[in-house]
């Protein structure tokens, strides 16, 4: 079986990483729009909490690596609407539920690239779409490039091409103009 991940951020290389280390026989390839890695900054941290992010990193034995730099972990998390009215207050804790910690984009995403092992991502592929070929999918990219494989993972981001096609993902207005967080950082 071939899976075909589009989009080499933090989702598409944990599936990657996942994907090899559980189901090593299953062929993986991961293509990325951008030509490199450290091509366009994809934003400062991003929280992890105890029973999704940190567990699964736990699973893939890479949560220690990942918390071993820059990491802080955040004590109480308030999300407040434009007045500063609270929203949502959401505890932390040193229990394995509870746990948040913020870390750093870059580095958690270097660290799962590293474990995928002979999983390569190719990057300059810029999905435009995807098609049904008798029992298999193809991905066309740009420059006229396109892959076969068995299941196809649209693993890139919110202007996905891919998602686009399948749902008919327009952008929508949701009635929110902004959302805050203050984290209280130990």
């Amino acid at each position: 079986m071939k899976v075909i991940i589009v989009g080499a951020g933090i989702g598409g290389l944990t599936l990657a990483a996942a994907l090899a280390q559980l189901a090593p026989r299953i062929e993986v390839e991961i293509f990325e729009r951008d030509a490199a890695p450290a091509e366009r900054r994809k934003g400062y941290a991003v929280g992890l909490k105890g029973d999704s992010g940190l567990a699964i990193l736990e699973r893939l034995g890479l949560r220690d690596e990942v918390l071993a730099t820059g990491a802080q972990q955040v004590t109480n998390f308030v999300i407040t609407d434009r007045e500063g009215s609270r929203l949502l207050v959401l505890p932390s804790g040193n229990d394995g539920a509870r746990q948040r910690y913020r870390v750093q984009r870059d580095h958690l995403q270097s660290v799962i690239a590293t474990a995928l092992g002979a999983t390569r991502v190719q990057y300059g592929y810029q999905a435009l779409g995807y098609e049904a070929i008798a029992d298999r999918y193809r991905v066309v990219f740009t420059g006229g490039r396109h892959v076969d494989g068995d299941v196809v993972i649209a693993a890139d981001g919110v202007g996905s091409a891919l998602r686009r096609q399948l749902v008919d993902d327009s952008p929508h207005f949701l009635g929110l103009s902004a959302i805050t967080g203050d984290a209280a950082l130990s």
